[in-house]
């Protein structure tokens, strides 16, 4: 407003100018001096007798006639003498065959004998005819009344006279006639007064006479006037191939003209715009023979102002005996400092900047064009923008002004609503509206799309295919496998012949593969059936495979495309030209409209936009404009116009439209509704009417509300109306595909301005309050809204929110729906009230709500809890992030829902974090009412592990509960983190119960830290399964003695479990083991203990041997010998020979074995043993043979080995052989002679 008010004190500072210099004139200067170049060179000229045809040569508007007019301001005597003849061509308008819109010069297409004829007229016609009476040109001449008057007065008297001197008895006769008639009539008047009335009636005729012979010579002369000039009596201007000019038929004419006149200089403009060379030809001929003329004393020449191009190369120095080139003023290239000059002077840089002169510039290339569009725009600039007060652009009545006066025609075509800017209008319009029905069909096809999507009951890709897949075997399993064994027509999509479900199932299968199918065999998890086409199953499943092809999951991307389609189309209706043009890669307009280069410019530029009537017609109060009585004649016609058409003259609009007339959709236009609301009670039935149009769902109605809430200055009252008469008004918002801020815009606008009761009227489907309830940042985006009236609303719709934020809501709405309670018992809504309330404890009640709800103590909310304390439990307790109560409030849940006792394990399986120390912490106090719902949460909590892995717990646990699967299992889990047991009598007790009961096996045993020892064993050992007691021995639960030695091999009767107590108790049990003991007494009357004993890795190879050396030889069987010789034992001579015994020599085997106890014990042997043994093994090897014989003294040679090494080293020990000598193969022995 400050911007405009400003403006006009300008325009009206502007208006209190001197008019002096406001006006350009356009008629050609005469200031030039006489020492201006052009001046002096024309003077050369005509000072120069043999120049008789002179050229200025240059464009239009170069300022040709300037020059000449100046020329002969400064030379009297030659402006005296010198005759102007022009012949400027306008358009001719009857030669429609042309393109009257061509930028091209327009001209007329005259016959030479009709422009000779012209110069001929221009000739006679400038000078009196008084100079040239004898010509035959003849033209019309004033004939003056007091000349007509005179003349007849003189044939009066002349008349009078001849009369009185030649027929004085006819003179006398008139005179008594009237002297007598006056005598009949008045006889009683005297002689003397009859004569003055005779003689006053006889001058009164004559009189008379003369004025009747007046009027009637002049209606001759006016009757009978010359209408043409007709040269040469009944000569015509003739076509064809008459060689005879009509110079040439009427010379005599012109040298007759040239003699009786002044005239020596001919000066010819704009005769190249006939664009006939002829003529010149004919006139350069005329002056060759004017100037061979004997008659004409002094030289013609004649002056030609010509452009440059009328004639090519050589001909234009032939034919003119001088050329002055005229260089332009301005031109397309320079114009714009002449503009800009003129912006200076006028003080119109804030109008006008560079660029905009930059841009018009080269399109004006003419001096008196350009000088004509400044005063065209003052003279506009007054009377439209200053006189009236419009605040109209001056770059637009600029650009408007200059197209007037480069394409005059068609700007008068404009001014009568047609030609070729009405049909670039036009053709906007069509574009336009093709564009917004392309979209429209996309828009529809989206939507349809959108609401498929949404009513389908098969939601994705994947659900699709396989209810199509168990439709392929009616509904007996989903297809696992399709083996096609031919192709409908033969015709195939795919190369292969089979389809597994995988390959189906893959997002990118086109189901158009299936189609094909003309026979094949399904198999699915069942069995088998064969089936024909497959098309028509496709069929039924693949529109709606293809939209959730596209789409799924991206159904808010359809949303969002459907909204850009919806304000592209918003978009286009209230494109401009300048934008459509701007948005257009290729050109739009036809051929005929883009051959109009500056219009083209000003429309892309937005200097010719759709307010041009605005800069060219005036508009009266009480009128209506064209557009105007377009609009009502739509109306009328039911012809729907763009919602945003152009009103100029609205409340003459609407008072020409009856109330009918709103009940139909033509009448929607921006312009007329506000204009309504603007005066509401001037227009009241009229505006209800419209309402209730409205409040119809219809897609083109909502367009027109959605475009029309925003250009609107009456949007609150505008949706007050809507809301009252359009009940479904949020159901269709809420169904529709509006991306959500647009839908939040709208339901603001809905509490702002709507009644409650009507807003509560459309909660009548329930969407309004599901859009509350389910949009989580609703009263986020609503923080600006009345906050009275939006709790009132709440209240009424009964909303509990579910999902909704309330960072950032104002207090007053936050403490209303904790109070009121109107938000559901979820994990999202109780985080945001702690968030609320303790910002600092933001997100924690989503990991430990009631912890964090019983630090907060919010009462309101506390009481809501607890009034729901199993719903709570189910939705917030057992929430998936929420499983990190603390124990405290674990316990405090378990109480109040410890009837429940599901419920209560549920709470326990959930929270992560609990952990009891002492397992009567948790609701032992309730043992006796409800024993069984804490031994469901105590066996959980032992199952989950959630209590400190203490004998303790355990023993707890087990005095109310007794050795249970839970109990066994939670010791086996964390037996290692037990402490030893104590030999208390409780523990006692438990371990005795737990090591007999069936659900603890030797493993678990294994695996307890018992630290205890059972005395009296006898209990222990007898019911206990063999396994169990073997991990007792293992542990060293029972103590070595001889009885409970003997107790065990009595109660089983199993060697391994005498094995196993043994190496329980090792050390005691070897430290009293020796020979003759009673030990090995027992250990002698079971040889295979014996055996057991060594091959016990837990026994150590000390025992072992301690073992052996307590036993003789003879004890020794084969097995023992074996197992000895494995371990590499400790074995004496006599034992080594008893075990050497014991392997039989026969087996090939055993020999090996043999030689392996030969050199693991060959230091116990003597020479004698060595020979008897070489003896033996004589055919195991050659050096065995040579060594046996001692007498021989041989060299024998070995293998290099560690063993033989060790052997050579025992021999030569016992002086079987001499030192014995090595290389890297072998080893070089010979035996030693026997002493």
């Amino acid at each position: 407003m400050a911007l405009k008010k400003a403006m006009k004190e300008i325009e009206q500072n502007e208006m209190k100018k001197d008019y002096k210099n406001k006006y350009n004139n356009l008629a050609p200067i005469n200031t030039l001096s006489q020492d201006d170049v052009y001046i002096q060179a024309l003077n050369w000229a005509f000072n120069d007798s043999s120049i008789k045809n002179i050229a200025l040569t240059g464009p239009y508007g170069a300022g040709k006639s300037s020059i000449l007019l100046s020329f002969l301001k400064q030379y009297d005597n030659i402006r005296k003498n010198t005759l102007t003849i022009s012949l400027a061509s306008f358009i001719d308008k009857l030669q429609e065959n042309q393109d009257k819109n061509s930028t091209e010069d327009k001209t007329i297409r005259l016959d030479i004998d009709e422009i000779e004829k012209s110069i001929l007229k221009q000739l006679f016609y400038k000078v009196d005819p008084l100079k040239i009476p004898q010509s035959r040109f003849h033209r019309i001449r004033i004939v003056k009344d007091e000349d007509i008057f005179f003349n007849i007065v003189s044939v009066f008297i002349f008349l009078f006279f001849c009369i009185y001197f030649f027929w004085p008895q006819k003179f006398n006769y008139l005179t008594k006639s009237i002297y007598y008639g006056y005598y009949r009539i008045f006889p009683a008047l005297c002689k003397n007064l009859i004569n003055i009335f005779s003689f006053v009636t006889f001058i009164g005729l004559i009189l008379a006479g003369i004025c009747l012979v007046k009027k009637i010579v002049k209606w001759i002369v006016i009757s009978f006037h010359l209408k043409r000039v007709t040269i040469q009596g009944s000569i015509q201007a003739e076509t064809g191939n008459d060689e005879e000019s009509v110079f040439d038929k009427n010379m005599d004419e012109i040298i007759y003209f040239f003699e009786s006149t002044q005239y020596t200089t001919i000066f010819f403009e704009d005769l190249d715009r006939l664009q006939n060379n002829r003529l010149f030809v004919h006139l350069r001929s005329l002056n060759n023979m004017l100037n061979q003329c004997d008659v004409l004393e002094q030289p013609i020449r004649f002056v030609y102002a010509v452009k440059d191009d009328i004639f090519e190369k050589e001909d234009r120095t032939k034919f003119f005996e001088f050329i002055l080139p005229v260089i332009p003023i301005i031109n397309a290239t320079n114009s714009g400092e002449v503009i800009r000059q003129w912006v200076t002077e006028r003080n119109y840089g804030k109008f006008f900047d560079e660029d905009f002169i930059d841009d018009i510039a080269p399109y004006i290339d003419d001096m008196r064009v350009l000088q004509n569009i400044f005063n065209e725009y003052e003279i506009y600039k007054d009377q439209i923008i200053n006189r009236t007060g419009l605040y109209l652009e001056k770059k637009k009545l600029f650009s408007i002004i200059a197209f007037k006066n480069i394409y005059p025609s068609d700007f008068s075509d404009l001014q009568d609503e047609k030609g070729i800017v009405k049909e670039a209008f036009s053709e906007k319009e069509k574009i336009i509206k093709k564009k917004i029905q392309e979209l429209n069909d996309l828009l529809e096809k989206e939507e349809v799309t959108f609401k498929n999507l949404k009513n389908d009951e098969l939601k994705s890709v994947n659900a699709i295919k396989s209810a199509m897949l168990a439709d392929f075997t009616d509904w007996k399993g989903i297809a696992t496998e399709i083996y096609v064994f031919s192709w409908k027509d033969n015709e195939t999509s795919s190369d292969s012949s089979s389809f597994d479900f995988k390959e189906i199932m893959n997002a990118n299968f086109d189901l158009r593969e299936l189609k094909n199918i003309n026979g094949c065999e399904i198999h699915y998890y069942q069995g088998k059936l064969s089936q024909n086409s497959l098309y028509e199953k496709v069929e039924k499943y693949y529109p709606v495979w293809q939209r959730h092809y596209k789409y799924d999951g991206k159904i808010e991307e359809l949303k969002l495309e459907i909204n850009v389609t919806r304000e592209k189309i918003k978009k286009c209706r209230n494109m401009t030209m300048k934008e459509l043009l701007d948005s257009e890669e290729n050109d739009v307009f036809p051929e005929k409209i883009k051959e109009n280069k500056l219009l083209v410019f000003l429309l892309r530029n937005g200097y010719l936009d759709e307010t041009y009537a605005s800069y060219i017609n005036y508009f009266q109060a009480n009128s209506t404009t064209y557009d105007d009585r377009n609009f009502i004649l739509s109306v009328k016609n039911r012809e729907s116009l763009p919602f945003n058409y152009r009103l100029a003259k609205i409340s003459q609009v609407i008072k020409k439209l009856k109330l009918g007339d709103f009940d139909y959709p033509a009448v929607y236009n921006f312009d007329l509704l506000n204009e309504m609301l603007l005066h509401v009670e001037s227009y009241k039935e009229k505006i209800e009417e419209f309402m209730k149009q409205l409040g119809r769902d219809d897609k083109n109605r909502w367009n027109f509300i959605d475009e029309f809430v925003e250009n609107t200055s009456s949007q609150a009252l505008f949706i007050k109306y809507l809301a009252h008469y359009w009940p479904n008004m949020w159901n269709y918002i809420f169904e529709s595909s509006l991306l959500e801020q647009r839908k939040i815009f709208y339901l603001k606008l809905l509490i702002d301005d709507a009644n409650v009761d009507d807003l509560c009227l459309m909660d009548k489907s329930g969407s309004l309050s599901t859009y509350f309830r389910e949009t989580h940042d609703i009263l986020q985006k609503l923080h600006d809204v009345d906050e009275e009236k939006l709790i009132d609303l709440m209240d009424q719709l009964q909303i509990q929110f579910s999902q909704t934020e309330l960072n950032g809501v104002r207090e007053k709405l936050v403490d209303h729906i904790i109070q009121q309670r109107m938000y559901l018992l979820n994990p999202y809504m109780l985080n945001q009230i702690i968030s609320w309330k303790f910002p600092q404890k933001e997100n924690a009640a989503l990991k430990e709500n009631y912890t964090v709800i019983l630090a907060s103590d919010i009462g309101p909310v506390l009481e809501y809890i607890d009034e729901n304390i199993e719903e709570y439990v189910r939705k917030v307790t057992l929430a998936k992030e929420n499983t990190q109560e603390s124990n405290k409030a674990v316990v405090g849940l378990l109480t109040k829902t410890i009837e429940n006792k599901e419920l209560c394990c549920d709470v326990i399986r959930h929270e992560e974090k609990i952990k009891f120390n002492d397992l009567a912490d948790c609701n032992i106090e309730q043992m006796e009412k409800h024993k069984d719902s804490v031994k469901a949460i105590w066996d959980l909590i032992l199952e989950e592990n959630k209590v400190a892995a203490s004998w303790n717990n355990v023993l707890v646990y087990w005095k109310y509960f007794g050795v249970t699967k839970n109990l066994v299992s939670f010791v086996g889990v964390n037996c290692a983190k037990l402490d030893k047991l104590d030999n208390e009598d409780d523990n006692l007790k438990f371990v005795i119960q737990f090591i007999k009961s069936d659900l603890v096996d030797a493993s678990l045993l294994k695996k307890i830290n018992l630290g205890l020892v059972f005395t009296d064993a006898e209990d222990i050992i007898k019911g206990v399964p063999k396994d169990k007691v073997k991990v007792l021995l293992e542990k060293g639960v029972i103590p070595f003695t001889l009885d409970n030695l003997y107790l065990l091999h009595d109660n089983f009767d199993d060697e391994e479990i005498v094995a196993k107590f043994i190496i329980a108790h090792q050390d005691l049990f070897f430290s009293k083991i020796s020979k003759g003991s009673e030990l090995v007494d027992y250990l002698l009357e079971y040889q295979n203990l014996i055996l057991n004993l060594i091959c016990q890795d837990e026994i150590s190879t000390e025992n072992k041997n301690k073992l052996i050396a307590s036993i003789d030889e003879g004890t020794i069987d084969l097995k023992i010998a074996v197992k000895i010789i494995e371990l590499k034992l400790k074995i004496d001579r006599e034992q080594f020979h008893e075990m050497w015994n014991q392997i039989d020599q026969a087996d090939q085997v055993n020999q090996e074995l043999r030689i392996k106890l030969l050199y693991q014990y060959a230091e116990l042997l003597t020479a004698n043993d060595f020979q008897d043994i070489f003896q033996q093994l004589k055919d195991q090897n050659p050096a065995f043979e040579k060594l046996a014989q001692r007498e021989a003294r041989k060299l024998v040679k070995l293998p290099n080995t560690p063993d033989n090494r060790k052997l050579a080293n025992c021999l030569v020990k016992v002086k079987y052989i001499t030192p014995w000598n090595e290389s890297d193969t072998e080893i070089e022995m010979r035996i030693k002679k026997v002493q």
